[in-house]
């Protein structure tokens, strides 16, 4: 969360209903970055198990967030899901 966070800021976007195409471009490198490497461990907030707040910068945040979730999961060989202490490997 703190690399989405931290992408609104720079971008001064909490305020913006789209997706900025610099956004988009970062994360594309982000992405493409832990692809093309051998042994990682990523560590990320889940969103969607908690609420989400009513404001519209909420709403992006958790959108851009489980994206990226998502697409970086998509490059990884193993997942595993950590609650309350217990390992789910997904």
């Amino acid at each position: 969360g703190a690399w989405v966070a931290a992408r609104l800021d720079e971008l001064d976007a909490w305020t913006g209903d789209d997706r900025l195409p610099a956004y988009d471009e970062q994360a594309d490198a982000l992405v493409a970055s832990l692809a093309a490497l051998d042994d990682l461990v990523v560590v990320t907030d889940e969103v969607g198990l908690g609420g989400i707040g009513a404001e519209a910068s909420a709403r992006l945040f958790a959108d851009l967030l489980g994206d990226l979730n998502q697409r970086v999961a998509a490059v990884c060989d193993q997942l595993h899901l950590v609650v309350a202490g217990r390992v789910l490997r997904l």
